[in-house]
């Protein structure tokens, strides 16, 4: 995404990349031109989600969690599925 900073030929360049993508070593790469700005990653996707259920709505929350263990069943197995679920409903404060 880009937008216009209003300097003659400047623009603004975002990455915006999901965890363990490669986009770590883009934006190393990137920042050592001397144009350009690369701060620390900021994991925002992990932040919402680790952070939903103190401040979404009970619902978000219960949509997250439920697609979350669907995940694992479909790419664990039902076991694991099983046991992240009885750890969550044991642990609802853990991602605070």
């Amino acid at each position: 995404m880009t937008g216009n900073s209003g300097e003659t030929g400047a623009d603004y360049v975002f990455l915006i990349c999901s965890e363990r993508c490669g986009s770590n070593l883009v934006s190393t790469m990137l920042g050592a031109h001397s144009r350009v700005k690369s701060p620390p990653p900021y994991h925002f996707a992990r932040d919402v989600i680790l952070n939903l259920h103190v401040r979404g709505s009970g619902e978000a929350w219960r949509v997250v969690r439920s697609q979350l263990v669907e995940r694992v069943r479909t790419l664990g197995s039902e076991a694991q599925a099983l046991a992240l679920e009885a750890w969550l409903t044991a642990h609802p404060d853990a991602a605070a």
